[in-house]
């Protein structure tokens, strides 16, 4: 009888050694999920010629391994899924287009800023990011100096008779550096009408164009 079964037995022992060498085989990598905090975004200046820092970035774009995370409205917390080892994560920068808090979209004009995810309980990125080298501003206009250069009032409109003055002090009334544009409007002088002094071509073919005014 011991051997009628053993023949069975080997069977049986074979099919369970398979079944579990199968299982190490074509186990899934393990999913850890993380979370991911952005405060801010800074911009850096790298040239005197990109203006100050100030900005407006108020959002993010971000995305691991290339792949959409999300947007989100600055600050953040957000949930991120990653298999153990090395991730790369990219964050945009992202303003309202036009000042409308309901249209958001990534900055054209800023660079991308790239880590690597660490995998925690949640991870505090610091992102940075810098105006693109292609980006070339037409107008920078600081009201540091004695003189009003990019813009000038308007000689085509006479009712508009409000002059802009650069004031440095007091120093509530400076915006940044060491001069701000003012301009004082009243019932007697209700309107201000300033032009660039130049001339300059607006790219076309659906390019990026903005105003960036603080």
């Amino acid at each position: 009888m011991e051997k009628k079964y053993f023949p069975y037995l080997m069977l049986l022992l074979l099919a369970l050694t398979g079944t579990f060498t199968s299982c190490s085989l074509f186990s899934p990598p393990a999913i850890i999920p993380c979370y991911g905090h952005i405060d801010s975004i800074p911009l850096i200046i790298t040239n005197p010629n990109q203006g100050t820092a100030a900005n407006g970035i108020n959002c993010t774009w971000v995305y691991v391994d290339d792949n959409p995370i999300g947007a989100f409205q600055l600050p953040c917390t957000f949930p991120m899924i990653a298999t153990t080892g090395p991730h790369k994560v990219t964050i945009f920068a992202g303003v309202e287009n036009s000042g409308e808090a309901e249209n958001r979209l990534k900055y054209p004009f800023y660079t991308a800023y790239s880590t690597t995810l660490t995998q925690g309980a949640t991870v505090k990125f610091k992102p940075t990011v810098e105006y693109a080298s292609w980006a070339k501003p037409y107008i920078i206009e600081d009201f540091n100096g004695f003189q009003i250069s990019g813009i000038v009032k308007d000689p085509s409109d006479s009712s508009h008779d409000t002059n802009m003055v650069i004031v440095t002090t007091p120093k509530a009334d400076v915006y940044q550096g060491s001069g701000s544009g003012y301009v004082a409007v009243n019932a007697a002088h209700p309107a201000c009408q300033y032009i660039t002094k130049d001339t300059f071509n607006i790219p076309g073919n659906g390019q990026a164009t903005f105003l960036e005014i603080n």
